[in-house]
């Protein structure tokens, strides 16, 4: 299943989901395959859930998804108790999902302020294969910042993957602060640094949540894509289209 950036923006506006589907190079290495990505959920209660639950039947019923990612802002406040009402609905996914933290998901009291997401989510940051691409979920996050700097610890680990994958494979990335380079608001503070260390990658698309528009623009040939909210408690943006 191939879409068009036309019909990408229509499911994009339906129910907060994005889809993308990703086609082989010239040499055949890597095959056909699309990917789902929910962000900004904000799961408070029982309530706030029903629209995830559509969005979990939406995604059962495309049979092309190979991998959900879900790109933060799973809870409204770090809590167990939203994140059991996330994980529950997630989990009813029949296909493999992902996640990466959102600056919703950090309790603000303890040491240890994504201890609950770590607890049902495991990984913060995250590299996986599917058909020849490398994706990568990365954890953009600073506490409940929504302004942020990826810090050096983060930028060490993401080199040293970047150095085990081979120079002429796809790759994805994702986070839940966006790289957009025009996006309104939110953009990682840091992002060209970022993006500086795939100059002799083949990254050919970057996924973000948190400005809860549907906001696609292609430059040097990369993909940034955020999606609407996937949300009954927060308010969804304006749609936006840029191309270079």
């Amino acid at each position: 299943m191939r879409f068009s950036r036309r019909e990408f923006l229509g499911l994009a506006g339906a129910l907060g989901l994005g889809c993308c589907a990703w086609g082989g190079d010239e040499k055949g290495a890597s095959k056909s395959f699309s990917v789902a990505a929910i962000n900004d959920i904000h799961v408070v209660d029982a309530a706030s859930v029903a629209l995830l639950d559509r969005a979990v039947e939406r995604i059962n019923g495309l049979p092309d998804i190979r991998l959900t990612v879900v790109l933060g802002d799973i809870s409204m406040n770090g809590t167990r108790e939203q994140f059991d009402l996330a994980k529950k609905a997630l989990d009813r996914l029949t296909r493999p999902y992902a996640a990466v933290p959102g600056n919703h998901e950090a309790l603000t009291k303890g040491a240890l302020p994504y201890a609950e997401y770590t607890r049902a989510f495991k990984e913060r940051s995250w590299v996986r294969q599917e058909e020849g691409w490398y994706l990568i979920g990365l954890d953009s996050c600073q506490g409940n910042a929504v302004d942020v700097k990826i810090p050096s610890a983060r930028l060490g680990w993401l080199n040293e993957q970047l150095q085990r994958i081979p120079p002429e494979r796809p790759i994805a990335l994702f986070a839940h602060h966006p790289f957009n380079p025009h996006v309104p608001q939110y953009r990682v503070r840091n992002a060209d640094k970022v993006l500086a260390l795939f100059s002799n990658r083949q990254l050919k698309l970057v996924a973000a949540g948190l400005w809860r528009a549907n906001l696609v623009e292609i430059q040097n040939g990369i993909l940034f894509t955020t999606t609407a909210s996937c949300s009954t408690t927060k308010r969804i943006m304006v749609f936006q289209s840029l191309t270079d």
